[in-house]
């Protein structure tokens, strides 16, 4: 269904997966004229008209906001909800330190500047911090409902996940990529890392994964994205001890790693393609 120009799918009764044109995935759920929000998106004047389609449509008022991880494109709305914002400690953390590096009213003004979109969306934008945090766990009770809220890493260290268990229903952020080339931003992380997580969520008794990109999921597509980053991983490792020089390593990776059954996206793919080998460069500089 459409909500104005957001497309909405509902799921099992309570839940409402939000996708917006351009950016991240927004969830809710939904139980007794409360809300819990999932992300915020990042053009604060969007997401403040979810809200006010959710308050409008359902009778909602928003209970909590809960930040998957600290990317712009699923925090910069925050400043649309009044209502607590919960994530890892973390996410905040990285948030607070990003106001004085990666997001300063210099920086934010250049990216307005560089992108028409960006300068309307933001001219009011006033970046807003969780003021709620859990260290690794919580487990919450959202009108009765239980949700388990828990960092895993991955995508982002602060990278988390939100479980509703009774449902058998995952928020996952940006670990999952659906129908999508996925992108390994981070530069503190290993796609080791990214690899474990999502076998955490392989493990996990999940029916249904909102992803933060893409379309609702389940665990076949976590199953092919560890075999899309361990075909990266393994043969990284072999390339680069082959001797071989760095742009012929490139090429045999694009031919022999690709998503399958999923549109290419050559510049996700080679993104990712630098990303794991800087990272095995600086592993072969360690040892």
């Amino acid at each position: 269904m459409k909500w104005n120009d957001f497309h909405v799918e509902k799921i099992k009764d309570r839940f409402y997966v939000i996708q917006q044109a351009a950016g991240a995935n927004m969830g809710a759920c939904v139980k007794d004229n409360s809300a819990l929000i999932i992300d915020s998106g990042y053009l604060p004047k969007r997401s403040a008209e979810v809200k006010r389609i959710l308050q409008e449509k359902l009778g909602c008022k928003i209970e909590l906001l809960f930040n998957t991880h600290y990317h712009s494109d699923h925090t910069f709305g925050n400043q649309s909800f009044d209502c607590p914002i919960l994530s890892a400690e973390q996410c905040k953390k990285i948030m607070q330190r990003n106001l004085s590096t990666h997001w300063t009213p210099e920086e934010i003004r250049e990216a307005m500047e560089e992108d028409p979109e960006l300068k309307e969306g933001w001219k009011d934008l006033k970046i807003t911090l969780p003021n709620r945090t859990f260290k690794e766990r919580l487990s919450y009770d959202f009108q009765g409902i239980k949700v388990i809220f828990q960092r895993i890493g991955g995508h982002t260290q602060d990278s988390s996940i939100a479980f509703f268990p009774d449902y058998k229903l995952l928020f996952s952020g940006d670990l999952v990529f659906s129908d999508l080339y996925p992108t390994q931003l981070s530069i503190d992380l290993s796609p080791l890392e990214l690899v474990q997580s999502l076998r955490k969520i392989e493990e996990m008794d999940v029916q249904i994964i909102i992803p933060g990109h893409g379309i609702t999921c389940d665990k076949s597509m976590v199953r092919k994205l560890i075999e899309y980053w361990n075909c990266l991983i393994a043969e990284s490792k072999k390339l680069m001890t082959s001797g071989l020089e760095d742009e012929k390593v490139k090429e045999a990776l694009n031919s022999k790693c690709q998503l399958k059954k999923i549109a290419f996206n050559e510049r996700k793919h080679t993104r990712n393609i630098d990303t794991v080998l800087k990272f095995f460069r600086e592993d072969l500089k360690r040892c």
